[in-house]
């Protein structure tokens, strides 16, 4: 009886050691794998955070680009308005040489470039569908602010004055007239972009602080 009952002790205890080990082993591999979607997370937070800096980065020097743009665009506009209501029928305004061209545009059209490199990169990775739907939405409406307008305007104005047609003299001032107008509307995109460059950009710093 005395040998049954020691059977009996032993069974028991091999079964709560058996359970105890169990227990912990399941325990080391729950949290082994917590450990590593942790460490995962982590990483994908930090690759979040270092893409939305560069998107910042790039909307930030958009805004000094197009700040700089502004002006000088008002003053082009400014002159070839005034050179419209001077304009003489026949007066050949666009030769080769585009002399008269460069007294209303002196530095051409634009000295630099806006860019959109950083938000294309990050539509192409893994990174985006980590991004707040909210600021995917933000970003994307920007990105394409900036290419329907000012891009799209720019482009038009280019192709303007690469025509081979805004050469001849009959077509001057048709030519001037296209040009006014795509500068006036390029003035107007430029000011909506500044202002929704600058909202954008504080939303993000208030979100960072937050």
């Amino acid at each position: 009886m005395a040998d049954k009952n020691a059977a009996n002790l032993l069974t028991k205890r091999d079964f709560l050691k058996l359970t105890i080990e169990s227990v912990l082993i399941v325990f080391s591999v729950l949290l082994a794998l917590g450990l590593n979607e942790f460490r995962s997370n982590y990483k994908e937070n930090i690759q979040k955070k270092q893409a939305l800096q560069k998107i910042i980065n790039e909307l930030q020097s958009n805004l000094e680009i197009v700040r700089e743009w502004e002006p000088y665009h008002k003053e082009v506009f400014k002159n070839l308005q005034e050179a419209q209501k001077k304009y003489t029928a026949g007066k050949d305004i666009f030769t080769v040489e585009r002399k008269d061209l460069q007294k209303l545009m002196p530095r051409g059209v634009v000295q630099s470039l806006i860019d959109d490199t950083a938000w294309q990169a990050l539509k192409a990775s893994s990174i985006f569908a980590r991004i707040d739907f909210e600021n995917a939405v933000t970003l994307a409406k920007i990105y394409k602010l900036q290419a329907i307008g000012v891009e799209s305007t720019i482009n038009s104005i280019l192709d303007v004055l690469t025509s081979r047609e805004s050469l001849k003299k009959e077509n001057s001032r048709e030519t001037m007239i296209l040009l006014t107008s795509g500068f006036g509307e390029l003035v107007s995109q430029e000011s909506f972009l500044i202002h929704y460059y600058e909202k954008t950009l504080q939303e993000f710093e208030n979100m960072n602080k937050s």
